[in-house]
């Protein structure tokens, strides 16, 4: 569901590696898989997934939540410029964000 949710709605410009609709929509399955248990989260998540979940961390729940819906409402049915996602979440944020997913979720050098 988060999948369809997140893929569904939104298209997003740009390589794969910079699109993260799709490790966001992982990231929320992974929460809802761990509902319940709360504590530090031990597992190992892929890294375009564990980028979305350091964004989660550095913002609140609050922020990212709301984030998360102004970015699919702005561009539900459409295609979603480059940073579209990362400005969605740092305006819920109410700050400029020290973040960007191409570069957290990028390959390791």
């Amino acid at each position: 569901p988060a999948a369809q949710w997140l893929g569904n709605a939104v298209s997003e410009a740009g390589p794969p590696a910079r699109q993260p609709s799709g490790a966001a929509a992982s990231y929320l399955a992974f929460l809802w898989s761990r509902r319940g248990r709360g504590g530090p989260i031990t597992e190992m998540l892929p890294r375009d997934v564990d980028a979305i979940r350091a964004l989660h961390q550095l913002v609140g729940d609050s922020a990212f939540f709301r984030g998360l819906r102004r970015y699919v409402e702005a561009n539900r049915n459409a295609t979603a410029p480059p940073g579209a996602f990362e400005r969605a979440i740092s305006e819920a944020a109410g700050r400029k964000l020290d973040w960007r997913f191409d570069r957290a979720a990028g390959p390791a050098r």
